[in-house]
This record gives C-alpha cells, structure tokens and sequence, in this order.
C-alpha cells in the first residue's frame, strides 16, 4: 500500500444518490472495487429513536427494501478490512506495505 497523500480543495458538490465505490471483497469481482473507498453513507427517511444493525461482512445490502418496511436510519462506514489491507499490485509493488513495514513501528 502507498502512503496518505494530502487531499486537493474541492467544493462541488457530492452526487450522494449513486452508491460509492465498494471495497476489495472475497466474493468475487466486481468492477467498482478499490482500495479507495473510505466512505460514510447516511440514511434518513425519518428522525427516530437509537437503534442499530451491525453489518460487518456485505457491501451489497439493499438499502432501499430495509428503509422501506422498517423507518430507520442508517449509518454505514465503509472500509478495507481483513487481509485486503495488506494486498499489494504490480502498480504499488516497490512500495512498503505502511501495515507491516517495521520502520513505521
């Protein structure tokens, strides 16, 4: 994995209505999988009281059917997990792996 580089100023404006990119899963391929994809998505139908469902293992959970049948509100934290941190390409490969490179340490 390659080191954070600092962001650019940005001030548009974030089209919130399409999904995000997925993070690398076991599953299978899926075009939309990155290493880029630290999000948090909110979903709000309505205000209600403090309820939570934990999802820890699915990137494809059908939002739109659970906001449906049950008013609730939903926050997700979208983010590599497992041993998807530590996968490397021949694009990044001269670069350390920042999890395990002892010098961080």
């Amino acid at each position: 994995m390659k080191a954070p580089e600092p962001v650019d100023n940005w001030d548009g404006v974030l089209d919130a209505t399409v999904n995000n990119k997925v993070c690398y899963q076991l599953s299978g391929y899926n075009p939309m999988q990155t290493e880029d994809c630290l999000y948090v998505n909110v979903y709000t139908p309505v205000v209600s009281k403090l309820d939570f469902f934990l999802n820890k293992s699915r990137n494809n959970l059908d939002i739109k059917k659970l906001l449906v049948r049950v008013k609730v509100n939903l926050v997700f934290i979208i983010f590599l997990r497992n041993f998807m941190l530590f996968v490397g390409n021949e694009k990044n490969s001269k670069n350390t792996n920042k999890a395990v490179d002892a010098k961080t340490s």
